[in-house]
């Protein structure tokens, strides 16, 4: 599966997009990301920029 094509990459376009530009994730994409964490399909580094993104953000 190629990372463009994952959910997680589009959560990662939606909460890294700096903090005047902050935004929710829907809850079908959070759905989706927690589906594909669920798997073995995500290379490692985009599960790190997803948490990433979510520490940077004090989501985590």
């Amino acid at each position: 599966m190629r990372a463009s094509t994952l959910s997680i990459v589009e959560g990662i376009k939606t909460i890294g997009v700096g903090k005047r530009g902050n935004r929710a994730l829907s809850a079908e994409l959070a759905l989706a990301i927690f589906d594909e964490l669920k798997t073995e399909d995500i290379p490692e580094v985009v599960k790190g920029a997803f948490w990433g993104a979510l520490v940077i953000k004090d989501i985590l």
